[in-house]
């Protein structure tokens, strides 16, 4: 992209003798213009789902709570005490997607790289997208391999590349019903 301007040049007696052309190749400042913006609007996706984590996560402090205390005023071999432990565990795993929800939607920075167990990530992405491969009839076959190294990365960075990768896969399956394997 150029930037042109056009000045006349005038001698003495103000007749113009000539112009003056400057071109500016502004590529790179609209470049840079289109990073900050892209950026505003992940900060304020980053505020939001962090408003949004706040909201859900308050109640579901409450639920996990009260279930605590009502799993330790019954005795274990009552049949609402594995009623309780049941809405425990989904609390619990209700507040992980939270969290996760809410690490997907940071942006991080290279100073952000750590040593990572990818099945790790690999678990925490399939849990966020885990309602929509079920609606699409997905099964997913975990076959991580053994004592993996860690990994050098970001992983929200990677979690942003798998939750791509799989939903492509599951794109790709005619009429559902299908299976992907990790």
């Amino acid at each position: 992209m150029l930037n042109i301007a056009l000045a006349p040049l005038c001698a003495d007696s103000r007749e113009q003798t000539g112009a003056l052309v400057v071109f500016e190749d502004v590529t790179e400042r609209l470049q840079l213009e289109e990073q900050l913006q892209q950026r505003e609007k992940l900060s304020s996706i980053g505020m939001l789902a962090a408003g949004v984590a706040h909201e859900v996560n308050t109640p579901l402090t409450g639920v996990s709570s009260y279930t605590q205390m009502l799993l330790g005023m019954l005795p274990k071999n009552d049949p609402k005490h594995a009623l309780l432990e049941k809405v425990s565990r989904q609390a619990d795993r209700a507040s992980e997607i939270v969290n996760n929800l809410l690490n997907f939607s940071r942006t991080g920075s290279a100073a952000e790289f750590a040593g990572l167990d990818i099945h790790r990530v690999l678990d925490d992405t399939l849990q966020l997208l885990e309602p929509q491969l079920r609606r699409s009839q997905i099964e997913i076959i975990r076959d991580y391999g053994d004592n993996l190294p860690k990994v050098h990365g970001n992983s929200v960075k990677l979690q942003q590349v798998f939750t791509n990768l799989i939903l492509n896969a599951r794109d790709s399956i005619a009429n559902g019903n299908g299976r992907i394997t990790l």
